[in-house]
C-alpha cells in the first residue's frame, strides 16, 4: 500500500506543473502530450501495484487495454463539453449550463457501466482479489486525476483562480 501512495504522489507530482495552464490556453498538442504522458504514468503505476503473475498480466492487460480506450473516449466528450463552453465559462446561458450538465452526467453514466462491465470481463479471468485490487487502483487514480483537472476549472460565474494563486 505504501507503493502505491508513493505511486500516486510521484505521479500527482509530475502531472500537476503541466495542469496548472488553463485548459483553454494549451495547444492541442501540449494536450495530446500531456495525456500520453498520463496514459504512460498510469499503467506504470497500475503494473507496479497489481502484483500479477506471468499468466494473469497475459489476461489483464488486453483488457486494461480495451477498458482504458472506452474511457479515454467518454472522458474526451465530457472534457469537449467544457472546453466548447469554456470561453465564455463566466456567463453561461441556463441552456448552456443545462447543456454542459447533462453531458457531464451522461458521460458518468456511462463510466459506471464501463466499471461494471470491466469487472464482468475481468471476473471472467481473474479471481475476484485481483479484479477488486485493479478497481480500487483504477478508482483512486480517477480521484487522483479529477481532482487535478478540477483545480483548473472555474466554478461557473466565478473569475478563476488557480493553484497556488494568493486568496
Amino acid at each position: 500500500m505504501r507503493y502505491l501512495l508513493l505511486s500516486f504522489l510521484l505521479a500527482a507530482g509530475l502531472t500537476i506543473p503541466a495542469m496548472t495552464l488553463p485548459v483553454i490556453a494549451q495547444t492541442p498538442q501540449e494536450i495530446e502530450i500531456q495525456r500520453e504522458l498520463g496514459r504512460a504514468q498510469r499503467k506504470a503505476i497500475v503494473a507496479q501495484n497489481m502484483g500479477l503473475t506471468e499468466p494473469q498480466a497475459e489476461l489483464f492487460w488486453p483488457v486494461y487495454e480495451q477498458y482504458r480506450e472506452r474511457v479515454d473516449a467518454q472522458l474526451d466528450k465530457a472534457t469537449r463539453a467544457v472546453i466548447e463552453h469554456a470561453p465564455h465559462w463566466q456567463k453561461l446561458s441556463e441552456s448552456e449550463a443545462e447543456t454542459v450538465i447533462g453531458h457531464l452526467l451522461e458521460a458518468d453514466m456511462r463510466l459506471v457501466q464501463l466499471r461494471k462491465d470491466l469487472k464482468s470481463e475481468l471476473s471472467a479471468v481473474l479471481p475476484a482479489n485481483v479484479t477488486l485490487r485493479y478497481l480500487q487502483i483504477d478508482s483512486r487514480l480517477d480521484m487522483l486525476l479529477r481532482a487535478q483537472i478540477s483545480s483548473n476549472v472555474p466554478l461557473v460565474g466565478m473569475q478563476p483562480v488557480m493553484i497556488g494563486d494568493p486568496v
